[in-house]
């Protein structure tokens, strides 16, 4: 199977469990390993045959932007069903980093990896 890699998305978002942090938004890494054919793409050299990465990325930063979970394992499970019911993909691995919010770690984070409903 092939993949498609989007490394280090940036995005603001209300996160986390303590009062104060229900008041900010915080910076949240995302890292998404998406699984897909990618022959017709090769083959035609065209977008349309292609998963638009660009796309995605909107998606999961607009998604992201808009969520109010208190847990990284509840926001990363909502974006990986939002992924599939919006993109042809056959398997999503995500990670989703907090970074600098334990003052002696660099970030804090969660891996899930999910498979289509087919």
């Amino acid at each position: 199977m092939d993949k498609i890699l989007i490394q280090d998305l940036k995005v603001e978002a209300t996160i986390g469990v303590n009062p104060w942090e229900r008041k900010i938004k915080q910076r949240l890494l995302i890292q998404l390993e998406l699984s897909i054919d990618c022959a017709p793409a090769a083959a035609t050299d065209q977008l349309i045959h292609a998963l638009d990465y660009q796309s995605v990325a909107d998606h999961v930063m607009t998604w992201t932007q808009a969520s109010d979970f208190q847990l990284l394992e509840s926001l990363a499970e909502y974006l990986t069903q939002q992924i599939f019911q919006q993109f042809p993909v056959k398997k999503i691995k995500l990670r989703l980093m907090k970074p600098h919010i334990i003052a002696q770690v660099g970030s804090v984070g969660v891996e899930i990896e999910r498979h289509a409903n087919l």
